[in-house]
């Protein structure tokens, strides 16, 4: 395993009214081979019920999951010890999501706190971890409140990822529900999260995934319901939002629904990525910080259907796709000069719909 990173796979496992299949299994362990980008399948799948998401601690100690299950009381969040060998993951505990249809984690740079998204009923948590990786129940709930002119889906709330800044002091929830941003100030020692503004975005954009800027101040927004990217300036001493740019994520030719979904930027920070599910398509972005501004280089073909989530290799050279409706991974060569993906590998997997990659060697 010395030249291959593990792969962490979340899959729909319980049928539900927005899926068109769910064929997996639980959390699927495969492999990235680092020299040829080929995947292989490595061990039995962990069972638990729809681990849409996961997250990993900076470490690379734990694993955690959520369980997206549109009963209230069945969705959860689940932590994992991983083997460092193996890349085996041990069950430690679960808590409960404390809303419904869990969609998102993350954990603080410390390991301390996980925060997680419930898109069902439009709210945030946040949980202390402790030193053995166990979660605590949960130390902050906060609903969100509003709407959308997209009557189908932004009838209320929903939270539906909420990420940390880079210096881990803030916390930003795109809520697709109420066209927002919601900023919190995280404190770490305690858990507690405390709501700072709301950047208010385009009426029925529907914001989804942020990322921020590996070292610029900057972050980036995929909006689900008008398949639009945005770029945003960001302070690091207040936490405020800035829109500075909009732009498609679709050739202006593009036919057919589409519902972007998952957005990541290079290790370099010099393109953006971005998944049409509909289209079916990555779509790349070159980003020049100068100028603030980005600009669309091309579109490569998923190689499947509905490219739901997607992740890249921590030194730039592959970017991994699940296609969610075709019950596939694909693994593209990423040309770091120009930024253009090349397909190296395609493998069978059960509804894959997120990609967590980790290097143990």
């Amino acid at each position: 395993m010395s030249n291959s990173q593990y792969l962490y796979v979340g899959t729909y496992t319980r049928l539900a009214p927005h899926l068109e299949a769910a064929n997996g299994s639980g959390i699927h362990l495969y492999a990235l081979d680092l020299d040829t980008g080929a995947l292989r399948c490595n061990s039995e799948p962990i069972v638990i019920d729809n681990p849409s998401y996961l997250s990993i601690d900076n470490i690379g100690n734990r694993l955690f999951s959520v369980s997206e299950i549109e009963q209230h009381e069945e969705g959860g969040i689940s932590a994992y010890a991983i083997d460092p060998d193996s890349g085996a993951l041990t069950y430690i505990n679960s808590q409960q999501a404390n809303g419904s249809a869990a969609c998102y984690v993350s954990i603080n740079d410390t390991g301390s706190t996980a925060l997680l998204a419930n898109y069902g009923t439009g709210n945030v948590c946040s949980y202390p971890i402790a030193d053995n990786g166990e979660l605590s129940v949960a130390s902050a709930i906060h609903q969100h409140q509003g709407s959308g002119p997209n009557s189908e889906r932004q009838e209320a709330a929903h939270a539906h990822s909420i990420v940390l800044s880079p210096d881990n002091k803030f916390a930003f929830a795109a809520d697709l529900g109420s066209d927002q941003i919601i900023s919190y100030q995280l404190h770490s020692d305690t858990g507690q999260l405390l709501p700072l503004a709301a950047l208010q975005l385009q009426a029925g954009s529907g914001p989804r995934h942020l990322v921020f800027h590996p070292t610029q101040n900057f972050a980036f927004l995929i909006s689900e319901l008008i398949s639009q990217v945005t770029l945003l300036s960001y302070d690091a001493t207040s936490g405020e939002l800035r829109v500075l740019q909009t732009i498609s994520t679709l050739p202006e030719d593009a036919k057919g629904l589409n519902y972007p979904g998952d957005l990541h930027l290079s290790p370099d920070g010099k393109f953006l990525y971005g998944s049409n599910r509909g289209h079916d398509s990555i779509v790349i972005y070159a980003f020049d910080q100068q100028r603030q501004q980005l600009t669309v280089v091309g579109y490569e073909h998923s190689r499947g259907k509905f490219p739901r989530g997607f992740t890249i290799e921590e030194s730039g050279q592959y970017l991994l796709v699940a296609n969610q409706n075709s019950d596939n991974i694909v693994s593209f060569k990423r040309d770091s000069e120009d930024g253009s993906l090349t397909c190296v590998d395609v493998i069978t997997a059960p509804t894959p719909v997120c990609l967590k990659l980790l290097n143990l060697g």
